[in-house]
């Protein structure tokens, strides 16, 4: 991958981590302290854990495939796995941890528990609200991506065309040729 959409890439996937980092402390650091937590925060922290480590697997595929060829992009394979782990991360997110119905719990559970839970319900929310721009922005960067791979594919296979018609022509000149230095 040429470097600056490769720096550009790395860049959004590290802001996506470190919004779902953010997310991470807002649901285990900022818990209230009593006997239980509760089974909704339990949720979000395990989806959390998941989709931090689909993150880091997107980073090592996309370092991967530049460190195997840093003049190239990163060739489909590094640049695909890179765009299945968004769209695991991304589904995720957006079906579940942001849900109607996941929010709709996370709103019950601070009116219930007035005292205890509403901060980190607060705290959640907000935290959940860092997370969209983030994944937008790494979005759009994977479509550039994309374009940029089409371009170099379209290109060379451009040239590969040039090169064959020009041959063919010169095949095709050659007899002439020969039939003027007879």
């Amino acid at each position: 991958m040429n470097g600056p959409l490769y720096t550009s890439l790395r860049s959004r996937l590290t802001q996506v981590q470190g919004a779902f980092e953010v997310l991470s402390w807002a649901i285990v650091q900022a818990q209230p302290s009593t006997e239980q937590g509760h089974a909704l925060a339990d949720h979000y922290d395990e989806t959390v854990v998941e989709i931090t480590g689909w993150m880091q697997a997107a980073c090592n595929a996309l370092d991967r495939s530049q460190a195997i060829s840093p003049e190239l992009m990163p060739g489909r394979d590094g640049l695909l796995l890179c765009q299945q782990f968004f769209n695991q991360v991304s589904n995720r997110f957006y079906c579940d941890l942001v849900s109607f119905e996941r929010i709709s719990e996370l709103q019950e559970l601070g009116r219930r528990k007035e005292q205890q839970w509403s901060g980190w319900v607060r705290g959640v929310r907000d935290a959940l609200g860092q997370c969209h721009q983030p994944l937008y922005d790494l979005s759009q960067t994977l479509l550039e991506s994309w374009g940029e791979l089409a371009d170099q594919l379209a290109t060379s296979r451009a040239s590969e065309t040039d090169e064959t018609a020009s041959q063919k022509h010169v095949r095709e000149f050659e007899p002439r040729m020969r039939l003027v230095r007879e």
